[in-house]
């Protein structure tokens, strides 16, 4: 008989030049584990067209101050 040799074929997200690929990968994942996965690379958040703005979305907070006086932290109500 012959024997299978099994071979895991590893694809990095690097290797995939369309972004369409990348879109049509992350949407079947939660904003919240797309955003953590994608938190260091710049690349893929230019691709799945992720910002800053979405970060402080999922936090729900942010500041409001200048460096010298005195912060405000504000918490957001995510619906």
């Amino acid at each position: 008989m012959i024997e299978f040799k099994k071979e895991k074929s590893i694809i990095n997200i690097r290797d995939i030049k369309s972004s369409f690929i990348i879109k049509k990968i992350f949407s079947f994942l939660d904003l919240k584990k797309k955003l953590n996965m994608i938190i260091y690379n710049k690349e893929c958040q230019k691709m799945v067209l992720v910002n800053l703005k979405d970060y402080k979305k999922l936090s729900g907070k942010y500041k409001i101050g200048k460096k010298m006086e005195k912060e405000k932290n504000i918490i957001l109500k995510v619906n």
